[in-house]
């Protein structure tokens, strides 16, 4: 439909059939929202922009200079065009006034016998009034259409569609986590609008091209922006009503796809906590969440630390970052071929991660997997830690999994290891169940309980010196050089070791039997600093 009138468009009209176009036809583009008559030089008093003024040229019969500061003047006022009736006042416009017409695109139209004004005007702004009509009628056609599409399937791209097939121009819908766009071939116009900040920006010029958007909003947050590229600048106004009237109807969309979201994060979270509760799991309720091949599918379990307390979980800030790395890690995790199951809890974020059939859980893959989780973690979670279990097939065994998980969080926290697998713990795979039945203070006790007595009896260094000498390889000098000391000291330290662990101290078994007494020593003392340090903050608090 033709949204506006141009001037142009006037020139066709039955009344104009006698004007001549004297200057500015490169402007006859222009809109002209409505028609003025005008015999005064203060015209800023009775015009807002885009009219048409017609005039007998009362007010230009003073001469070039009076007509030449009222062309300027109704420019400057963004008037439409001037339409002047010959004969009456005037004879002709003077030649400076037109080459000022014509430096501005700015049309003089003329009539040289005599119109009727008032037919003129009744004409168009009969003809103003029914585009304006028109273009409500067509703003209530495409809401009821649009809000037919939004709820048929794939209905925000039929609503694109609608948009592009009544304007003929690209558009697309950005939001956080996708970007969708029509027709097809505007993929790279698309994708670099994604670059832009379109936050309270609906207008917007770039690269010869006009802009026009609006918010998606849900709850008085927005959710995502509608694109109209290659805008027509002069019906603006109304193509933003449409994206508007489009913008709801996605919002609509979206809001029905994030309840199923949600609904899906509940079936998730309840899953979780009915697989570490070890409750008898009814698999058909959560039949919708799980990969089709769950039952003989591999999975590994992901624990990450968020440090947030219930208190500040209730925060809406708290709260909404863990669900944002939450979406994000399902998204990562999706795009790199495993189906999660993710439960998002006040201190830590918990994901059950199948590996499909195709694909293949070899080292590199989960090696690439854990640069990509480090980054995501480094770039939402301040560098928060994370662990992953062991690889399982039966989910029966998830709590043996989130429990594996935490030792090496656990691990991690005490700066203990580096790495975030289960597999690659080494001796702490040992030493954490003994840790856990307090058998590990026995043990320590019973292999180098003397030489820690000795140390702080006599403020002295022999464990540390052992565990250098032992990381060594018995490597006399080298040992000397890491602990700062002269080997006849470190020889009369190891003669101290020899009276208090016997002469075989560095036979195989017994040096294997120390050196996990030593890790297992490390251990507890780091978990001691930690509580020690965690009762010196409560105290301050």
């Amino acid at each position: 439909m033709k949204m506006m009138l141009t001037v142009e468009d006037v020139l066709q009209r039955k009344p104009f059939h006698s004007a001549k176009v004297l200057a500015g036809r490169k402007g006859l583009n222009r809109p002209v929202k409505w028609s003025h008559i005008l015999e005064v030089n203060n015209a800023e008093e009775f015009v807002n922009g885009e009219e048409l003024i017609l005039t007998t040229g009362m007010n230009l019969q003073y001469g070039q200079k009076s007509q030449l500061a009222y062309i300027e003047k109704l420019i400057k006022l963004n008037t439409a065009c001037i339409c002047i009736e010959l004969g009456s006042s005037i004879l002709g416009i003077a030649q400076d006034a037109l080459a000022l017409a014509e430096m501005h695109d700015y049309p003089v139209i003329v009539f040289e016998e005599t119109v009727k004004f008032v037919e003129i005007t009744q004409d168009l702004h009969t003809a103003i009034i029914n585009s304006h009509h028109e273009m409500l009628t067509d703003l209530d056609r495409l809401s009821t259409e649009f809000h037919s599409l939004s709820l048929q399937p794939n209905g925000i791209m039929k609503i694109l569609q609608a948009v592009y097939q009544y304007f003929h121009k690209p558009v697309c819908f950005l939001s956080p986590d996708s970007i969708q766009y029509y027709p097809v071939n505007k993929k790279e116009a698309a994708f670099f609008i994604k670059e832009l900040d379109l936050e309270n920006r609906p207008y917007m010029e770039h690269n010869d091209d006009i802009l026009l958007s609006a918010a998606v909003r849900m709850f008085d947050q927005v959710w995502g922006y509608i694109v109209l590229m290659e805008a027509d600048q002069m019906h603006h106004d109304f193509s933003t009503l449409v994206l508007d009237r489009a913008a709801t109807a996605i919002s609509q969309v979206t809001l029905r796809y994030k309840e199923l979201a949600e609904k899906k994060h509940c079936l998730e979270e309840d899953f979780i906590r009915s697989c570490l509760s070890n409750d008898s799991v009814d698999f058909n309720r959560f039949h919708s969440i799980l990969p089709t091949y769950y039952a003989n599918a591999a999975y590994r379990l992901l624990c990450i630390s968020t440090h947030q307390n219930q208190l500040s979980f209730m925060n809406s800030k708290a709260d909404f970052q863990n669900t944002h790395t939450a979406m994000m890690l399902r998204t990562l995790l999706q795009k790199e071929g495993y189906s999660p199951i993710i439960s998002v809890h006040p201190h830590e974020i918990i994901c059950i991660i199948f590996s499909s059939p195709s694909n293949v859980n070899t080292n590199g893959q989960w090696e690439k997997l854990r640069v990509k989780l480090t980054q995501l973690c480094a770039k939402l979670l301040n560098g928060q830690l994370f662990g992953i279990s062991s690889s399982y097939s039966s989910l029966e065994l998830v709590t043996k999994a989130y429990e594996e998980a935490n030792d090496v969080l656990h691990l991690r926290k005490q700066a203990e290891i580096i790495s975030p697998f289960f597999d690659n713990l080494g001796i702490y795979r040992l030493l954490l169940p003994l840790q856990k039945t307090g058998a590990l203070q026995r043990y320590i006790e019973d292999y180098i309980g003397g030489i820690i007595e000795y140390d702080k009896v006599n403020n002295s260094e022999l464990l540390k010196t052992l565990a250098v000498y032992f990381e060594c390889n018995g490597s006399r000098k080298m040992a000397a050089e890491r602990l700062f000391i002269v080997r006849q000291t470190l020889y009369h330290r190891l003669e101290k070791l020899r009276s208090l662990l016997g002469d075989g101290f560095t036979e195989p078994t017994s040096r294997l039997a120390l050196e996990a007494a030593i890790k297992g020593y490390e251990l507890e003392n780091s978990l001691r600093k930690k509580q020690e340090n965690l009762l010196i903050h409560e105290g301050r608090n």
